[in-house]
């Protein structure tokens, strides 16, 4: 299937600020399961924005604005090409490079609720990796309710679990620390789903050698509708954007919209 996809983010500035540096990582990646055809970027102010990859392979542009600006947008556009696969091929199998999803990150740390949660959950998983994928993930969709403004970027896998209230981000912290103690490598990933009207996060697990995409959120299989980003240990290696820029006094205001629809619909105007 073919997807066209936008992302734009807006920044608004209580006063004028300067040397803004910024880091995206807003560049649908080339996997088994989907190829960037087309892609175009807009930055306003306009100014030099540079590409590269990070440690992990996800795509990066970056830019710095020296003159001092009120407001910053950025657009991200473009055309994927999805095939439809329910897996990635492991590009690394390296012992190395599984350790990393299977390790606790700053995020995944389990504490005594997940400790307890993955002790009841353990007695009746079933023995395949992709049987225990889908048990752990039934878990997390029937125990969290989704109620955007109890978490924040900063709550941990085991806070949500404790209040069992969350966003895509909590869920998929929730499920990653599951299956890293189950012993199934897992990573976090970030990007658009159809339908979502902004970014989304899931979860990627290695079952036999392949990566197996899962939405704890929405309780489906990561499938031809999703357009990753990033992946990583946890969010912090995801995070769409960041940056920093002088002004101490100064509050920033942000704004984001994201369409994903087939190339022959016509996408909803964005504000």
């Amino acid at each position: 299937m073919l997807l066209d996809f936008r992302y734009r983010m807006a920044l608004e500035f209580s006063d004028p600020v300067e040397d803004q540096y910024f880091v995206m990582r807003c560049i649908p990646r080339d996997t088994d399961r989907q190829k960037l055809t087309e892609l175009s970027t807009e930055v306003e102010p306009d100014t030099a924005v540079r590409s590269d990859t990070d440690g992990l392979g996800n795509s990066m542009l970056y830019g710095l604005i020296r003159e001092k600006h009120t407001s910053f947008l950025l657009t991200v556009s473009g055309t994927v090409e999805t095939t439809g696969s329910l897996y990635e091929e492991h590009e690394d199998p390296s012992a190395v490079e599984l350790f990393r999803y299977t390790a606790p990150s700053g995020y995944t740390q389990p504490g005594p609720e997940l400790l307890s949660a993955y002790t009841m959950l353990a007695e009746t998983a079933p023995a395949d990796d992709y049987g225990r994928l889908i048990h752990y993930a039934r878990y997390v969709r029937d125990t969290m309710e989704y109620l955007p403004g109890t978490t924040d970027v900063h709550t941990t896998a085991e806070e949500a679990l404790r209040l069992r209230k969350g966003v895509c981000q909590d869920y998929a912290h929730v499920l990653i620390t599951l299956l890293r103690l189950a012993g199934i490598p897992a990573r976090y990933a970030a990007g658009l789903m159809r339908g979502e009207g902004e970014s989304h996060a899931w979860v990627e697990a290695n079952c036999s050698g392949y990566w197996y995409g899962i939405d704890p959120t929405n309780n489906l299989l990561v499938d031809d509708s999703y357009i990753k980003f990033s992946h990583g240990r946890d969010y912090e290696d995801c995070m769409v954007s960041r940056g920093i820029f002088r002004n101490p006094r100064a509050i920033q205001t942000m704004g984001i919209a994201v369409s994903v629809v087939p190339e022959d619909q016509e996408a909803a105007p964005q504000q």
